[in-house]
């Protein structure tokens, strides 16, 4: 027999390696483990004999990933700690076309055009 004492049940008899004589297991029984673990977080196992009765669970806050409109001066959207069920739109700007917008301006995707003069 190969067991040692560290890997049988505390308080089991049992004959193994390194004698011809009863032995005593040590291996602790760990009680059941019930935990909610935040984002990220991890446990560590305790060493002993889990009996398959332990449940952990995670609580992620999802949020729909947002629609964004541009706007003047820019926006911050909330999704710290969250996670994201969707993707995330960014709307266009409604006519913006590379004739209203400076020559040489590059705003988004588009380089301006606009050469002449505001009345």
């Amino acid at each position: 027999m190969s067991a040692t004492p560290k890997y049988v049940k505390a308080g089991k008899i049992f004959y193994g390696s390194g004698s011809d004589d009863a032995q005593i297991g040590e291996m602790l029984v760990v009680p059941k483990i019930s935990m909610t673990l935040g984002i990220n977080e991890i446990y560590s196992f305790q060493e002993g004999l889990h009996e398959g009765q332990d449940t952990f669970t995670q609580n992620i806050p999802t949020q729909a990933g947002p629609v964004i409109e541009p706007s003047a001066g820019g926006q911050t959207i909330s999704v710290t700690g969250k996670y994201l069920t969707s993707n995330t739109t960014i709307r266009d700007i409604e006519n913006l076309k590379p004739e209203v917008i400076k020559y040489g301006i590059t705003i988004a995707d588009i380089t301006g055009t606009f050469q002449g003069f505001v009345d």
